[in-house]
């Protein structure tokens, strides 16, 4: 029975080409700009993820007191203060990042991606997931280090034989009582950059070096207090600054691919209009088609086809349209995402589920738009349809 319905629609869109064709292409050009835009929009929406209490966490610019200007960094010893004296602060870390040129006793030379940061407490603001190694404490000691899991396969072969072995700096080895860095700890890779960047081979050790980047993990829902009460205890801290400004992790992320999300904006406008055009068009075919098969219609009601049956025909020969034109159109778009995605280091999953809903919002859409012609033309009085004809 499906087979047989399926011929007749197949059956009236080859009768009616011309406007079958216009139908399908317009529609897939729609679906092969608007599927791209979503799935971009997706992949600028989930690079943060990885940090479940990202919305929490804020960067801290501080504002210097004779100069006016904002500083991007902060002293280390602010954010020790910050956690000590507020308890809206959960918790705070100072770091920066950097090269570092190394050597073990296998390899004589590496250059890693080096995270200096103050304590421990950079693993409770941006939680990772260790691999091997003290998940806890992992820098207790002045040459104590944590790697990712990148630096500790390419050093050691695996995360478990990292454990223990020594890293040495370049620079710092002709110095004298220079102790190599212990490897402690192994996390998993981490972004540092934009997600167009490779994630770098890092290591983390401990520095007192004063002027870091300064990130906070504020308690849900005082933000506000946070910001007045850092305001507030400034001058008993560091007499230098005047004032602090934060800004969410969001917002740090989207800095790095600013560029990106001006795109995306200016394209999910043209695909959103490429798809809305698209529809007027199968709106404009609809009505032209029933106009044209007003008797049609007439006769199968003479010969006992009920408004259902013809509503049904309608939708059938319509939702062929749509699936013949997401055949033509994703292909186009997977093949336009996986082109565009070559240019980034990492990327988002094109899940098949995705497909399948696009595929089946825009098949409603396009019957909710046909519906009120059919309905028209199936109630309408077949004697004076003939009489017309």
């Amino acid at each position: 029975m499906i087979l047989h319905y399926l011929k007749i629609a197949f059956r009236n869109l080859w009768k009616y080409k011309t406007q079958s064709l216009t139908g399908i292409f317009g529609l897939a050009f729609g679906l092969a700009c608007f599927v791209p835009a979503l799935y971009w929009l997706r992949y600028e929406t989930s690079y943060d993820s990885f940090y479940p209490d990202a919305a929490h966490i804020y960067r801290v610019y501080s504002v210097d007191k004779q100069t006016g200007e904002t500083n991007k960094g902060g002293a280390a010893i602010l954010a020790r203060k910050l956690q000590e004296q507020l308890p809206a602060v959960e918790a705070a870390t100072a770091f920066f990042m950097a090269t570092e040129d190394c050597k073990t006793e296998e390899i004589p030379y590496i250059r890693l991606s080096t995270m200096y940061t103050t304590d421990n407490a950079f693993f409770r603001v941006f939680p990772q997931e260790f691999v091997s190694g003290d998940s806890r404490q992992p820098l207790q000691v002045a040459n104590n280090i944590v790697i990712t899991e990148s630096v500790a396969v390419r050093l050691f072969g695996d995360a478990e034989k990292a454990i223990g072995q020594q890293i040495t700096s370049i620079f710092y080895a002709n110095i004298r009582n220079y102790q190599p860095y212990t490897v402690t700890a192994v996390v998993k890779d981490f972004h540092t950059m934009s997600l167009r960047n490779r994630i770098l081979p890092t290591i983390f050790f401990q520095t007192s070096i004063r002027n870091n980047i300064l990130y906070i993990n504020v308690v849900p829902g005082q933000t506000k207090e946070a910001i007045k009460r850092i305001n507030a205890i400034l001058p008993d801290i560091d007499s230098s600054l005047a004032d602090v400004h934060i800004r969410p992790l969001d917002e740090v992320f989207d800095s790095l691919n600013r560029s990106e999300q001006a795109g995306l904006q200016l394209f999910s406008v043209l695909a959103t209009v490429c798809l809305l055009i698209a529809l007027f068009g199968i709106y404009a075919v609809a009505t032209a088609s029933t106009r044209r098969r007003r008797k049609e219609i007439a006769i199968r009601k003479v010969f006992g086809a009920q408004v259902d049956d013809i509503i049904r025909m309608f939708f059938r020969e319509y939702t062929m349209q749509v699936i013949m034109a997401g055949v033509v159109a994703l292909p186009l778009a997977y093949y336009a995402m996986h082109r565009w995605l070559e240019g980034y280091a990492y990327r988002t999953n094109i899940p098949w589920w995705l497909l399948a809903s696009v595929i089946t919002i825009i098949a409603t859409v396009v019957l909710l738009t046909v519906l009120g012609q059919v309905l028209k033309a199936a109630n309408s009085n077949p004697a004076e349809v003939v009489k017309s004809e």
